[in-house]
């Protein structure tokens, strides 16, 4: 089991290229989804909501296998042994955390506010292109959850670091929502 300190400094491209290559259907949600759209937050992994259904869950493991992931639990990363012989338990939790040679994956299979995962955000979501910082050539198109969306699970989340992050989305948000989520943010602050 390795330790959970050393976790590689995110690189988009070879992760979004597995899940691509091997059919993957995804929307990428979170800070990560966000930065595609011009938010200035700090890129630490990649949030991807999963198609529900049993042929997409041995997909995105097999992904999971070729980025050589190990699910992060706690404090400590285990092999992901159990999700290659019975990839429909990735379904038994709300998300869940990897960490692959390229960065970290949450699988999150229900993002606050959106219950239904996948089936939700799918329909306001559209593609964006991520070239490679290395090669201008290589490129992977992604399908990305609507900005708002991300905003509005940001806030559902409610936790701390959420609710930090809301000020980036000020283009996306009324002003009347923006000073609603400041309350909600000095409350938090103050007790």
């Amino acid at each position: 089991m390795a330790d959970a300190n050393d976790t590689p400094e995110l690189d988009p491209i070879p992760i979004l290229e597995s899940l691509a290559d091997h059919g993957v259907d995804f929307v990428a949600i979170g800070s990560y989804a966000a930065i595609l759209q011009d938010v200035a937050l700090p890129m630490t992994d990649i949030d991807i909501v999963p198609r529900d259904d049993a042929d997409n869950r041995r997909r995105l493991v097999a992904a999971l296998e070729d980025l050589g992931a190990h699910e992060q639990v706690g404090t400590v990363r285990e092999p992901i042994d159990d999700l290659l012989e019975n990839p429909d338990s990735l379904a038994d939790a709300k998300f869940r955390t990897f960490v692959t040679d390229h960065g970290g994956v949450d699988v999150v299979n229900h993002p606050d506010g959106f219950e239904r995962g996948y089936s939700d955000l799918i329909e306001n979501s559209h593609e964006a292109t991520v070239k490679s910082a290395d090669d201008p050539n290589r490129t992977v198109t992604v399908t990305v959850a609507d900005v708002g969306d991300i905003a509005e699970s940001k806030r559902r989340a409610g936790r701390a670091k959420d609710i930090a992050a809301l000020s980036a989305f000020s283009s996306v948000l009324s002003p009347k929502e923006q000073k609603r989520l400041l309350r909600e943010r000095y409350r938090r602050e103050v007790e």
